[in-house]
């Protein structure tokens, strides 16, 4: 029996250390695979392969494969190479404290890897991340994990998992070559949210650094989490784009001082969470969509030359920054606007389908010249205005189309436009406003406790299809001076309100509700067609030229100020007259055959 003399070196130490190597000589390339037929889990004993030797290249070289279930500890107390590497997708291979293992040429990953102090290097081209897609790896305690892999997918974890976690100071996850990491699973329908995370806490570091492309999963409630732990580090200098394989998002979640996103040029399916204090800069950033930002206290983000953000959700916290000054489209998002927080936004010359909450004495200006919320087919608060000195400068839109189809049997939807508490909303160059499509659905102008909406110059109010627009003014009184012309709108002052429409002459498709001590007052209104009149006890409804009387519902009672005409026309209207009333027309004929019910 002969042997190399570097081979008889390393079974001495073998020996010195009680590990029991396979005495038959081996040399030559070997294909050897894990049975775990001997202790199960140690690589140092033989009988676990198949042929029973430890595979650590010498006289020979080692193929090895990992294809079988569970975990296998690599224990040699000398440093451990082999050419080539198969870790199969239900395997972890655990590098022993103090251990290494390197692998010289090709190494196909699916499984796990895990140092703790120690290392595995597969550095070499021929390294890579296998197809079964369900590789994780973590390092902690100083432990090194380099791998010379492209791109990385984890889509075959369908459920909640670790990718990537790197624990403590010296411990680094080095996946400096992968160009794309993409998580792409598809847990199907009503499995609830999972979420896949790359983790960097305790001055660990995942080295990122080639990769262009972050892609979150296929569906909305899962996400990838990126995730920065105390004085971690995830490198992404290359960064040019974060998206989604299909609705799922990809989240930053940085409790570090501060974290740039330097070659960042757009992002969709995005969340971005900045602890308190963190500072966030995305210096190249251009577009942002189907974000969302949440900046808390004393954090900021900065985003100097996104031009465009759309479809996003954005939240700052009282003494929290956020800095996009050229973001002059804002279509789609929602944004709260408070006391106490720093905004820099130009004014938004685009903002369909966004909605603004603005409170706390703040003031909101855009540049727009129409709103469109047609894009939105559930119940949304358009402007949200609250509270003394706070001012929603709309001064500069001439038309609002409320026009959203939420198809058939969605119930009641309603987009709200609202001043409350003494805050103003400025729509004085409003000259059209329109109502959704279905008839259960409507726009909503809402004043109350002090608010005011300033509707000076609105002349028309109709519906693109059959929905309303609806004036609830709890306010003690309420003008729109320009308006002309009203179809499918709803009137509904408060008790004791008075609400006066000066210019109006025609009105149809209304529903005038008038509580008590209320007053409307119509004076210039010569035709009321297809609408429902109530007025209650003490209500005043003032309509003295309105002789045309077509199609409507009204009730005449005692304690009622109804001020009409003798009415002229009055076909297929409807009346109920008690309690000592009067009703006087100068009709000479009357038809009903437009009523097909009883």
């Amino acid at each position: 029996m002969t042997t190399t003399n570097s081979r008889l070196v390393r079974l001495a130490a073998a020996g010195a250390a009680g590990i029991g190597l396979a005495t038959a000589n081996v040399v030559g390339q070997v294909s050897i695979a894990w049975t775990g037929a001997g202790d199960g889990t140690s690589w140092s004993d033989p009988n676990n392969w198949d042929p029973a030797v430890v595979p650590d290249n010498g006289a020979a070289t080692y193929n090895v494969t990992l294809d079988l279930t569970g975990n296998v500890f690599l224990d040699l107390d000398i440093a451990c190479t082999i050419d080539d590497l198969i870790l199969g997708a239900n395997h972890t291979l655990k590098i022993n404290p103090g251990h290494s293992l390197t692998v010289l040429d090709d190494a196909f990953l699916d499984g796990a890897i895990e140092v703790q102090n120690a290392s595995f290097l597969a550095a070499s081209p021929g390294a890579s991340f296998g197809s079964a897609n369900r590789s994780r790896l973590l390092a902690q305690g100083g432990g090194l994990i380099r791998i010379g892999a492209t791109n990385y997918s984890s889509s075959g974890l369908v459920g909640t998992a670790t990718l990537f976690s790197a624990h403590g100071a010296g411990s680094m996850i080095d996946l400096s070559t992968l160009q794309s990491v993409s998580t792409g699973f598809n847990d199907g329908c009503c499995a609830g949210t999972n979420v896949h995370s790359i983790v960097a806490s305790a001055d660990g570091i995942v080295d990122l650094s080639g990769v262009q492309t972050l892609l979150g999963p296929v569906n909305a409630e899962d996400r990838l989490d990126i995730v920065l732990g105390t004085d971690g580090q995830v490198l992404l200098p290359a960064l040019q784009e974060i998206g989604s394989t299909s609705a799922g998002d990809v989240r930053f979640v940085i409790n570090v001082p501060d974290y740039t996103f330097p070659s960042l040029l757009a992002a969709a399916d995005f969340d971005l969470l900045p602890g308190v204090g963190t500072v966030v800069f995305l210096p190249l950033l251009e577009t942002l969509a189907k974000a969302e930002i949440v900046v808390p206290n004393d954090a900021s983000v900065s985003m100097p030359s996104v031009l465009s953000i759309t479809g996003s959700s954005i939240s700052v916290a009282a003494g929290g920054s956020l800095s996009a000054p050229a973001a002059s489209d804002f279509t789609g998002n929602t944004i709260t606007i408070d006391s106490g927080q720093a905004l820099d936004f130009p004014l938004f010359a685009t903002i369909d389908n966004s909605r603004f909450v603005v409170q706390g004495g703040s003031v909101l200006e855009v540049a727009a010249t129409s709103y469109s919320s047609s894009g939105l087919a559930s119940t949304q608060t358009i402007i949200g205005a609250e509270g003394a000195g706070t001012l929603v400068d709309w001064s500069t839109v001439q038309s609002i189309d409320a026009g959203f189809n939420d198809g058939c049997c969605a119930g009641t939807n309603v987009h709200t436009v609202s001043a409350s508490a003494g805050a103003v909303i400025d729509l004085s160059s409003l000259q059209f406003a329109s109502g959704p499509v279905n008839a259960e659905d409507r726009l909503e102008f809402k004043v109350a406790s002090g608010g005011d909406i300033v509707l000076d110059a609105l002349q028309e109010v109709d519906s693109i299809g059959a929905g309303d627009v609806r004036f609830s003014i709890e306010v003690p009184s309420f003008a729109l001076p320009s308006l002309f012309s009203a179809s499918d709108v709803d009137l509904l002052p408060a008790a004791g309100s008075s609400l006066d429409l000066p210019s109006l002459a025609l009105l149809n498709g209304a529903e005038v509700v008038v509580p008590s001590g209320a007053t409307v007052l119509m004076p210039a209104v010569v035709g009321i067609s297809n609408s429902t009149i109530s007025v209650g006890t003490g209500g005043t409804f003032y309509a003295p030229a309105a002789a045309s009387f077509t199609g409507n519902v009204v009730t005449f009672d005692s304690g009622q100020i109804m001020t009409l005409p003798v009415l002229g026309s009055i076909d297929a209207s409807r009346f109920a007259v008690t309690g000592g009333s009067m009703l006087v027309v100068a009709a000479t004929s009357y038809s009903s055959a437009s009523l097909a019910s009883t």
